[in-house]
């Protein structure tokens, strides 16, 4: 997906079954605001090249477990909004994602 966000999204994404649900960037510098979206049997996040950001509000994450945030390349970064400034990472991994 590439610029997400603002009116291009949607209220759910679900990864249906099987495994290796992966909900995924591109190559460019990419923008995946999913503060108005919840994600089901989604396993992987993966922001592949460039500055991407990944905006979470606080339902985004209350239906998945064991999900794989991958930053990839590029400097990347993930941020809340102010309704959500208390977001649980448990339970999950979170790699190349660089800290401000």
């Amino acid at each position: 997906m590439h610029n997400f966000e603002e009116e291009n999204t949607v209220e759910t994404i679900d990864g249906g079954g099987g495994s290796n649900n992966i909900l995924a960037g591109t190559k460019e510098q990419d923008t995946l605001d999913l503060t108005e979206t919840t994600l089901e049997r989604i396993q992987h996040i993966e922001l592949e090249g460039e500055n991407d950001i990944l905006r979470l509000g606080s339902d985004s994450l209350k239906n998945v477990k064991d999900i794989t945030i991958d930053g990839g390349g590029g400097d990347d970064s993930i941020e809340g909004t102010e309704q959500a400034d208390k977001l649980d990472f448990s339970g999950m991994t979170i790699k190349n994602l660089e800290t401000h």
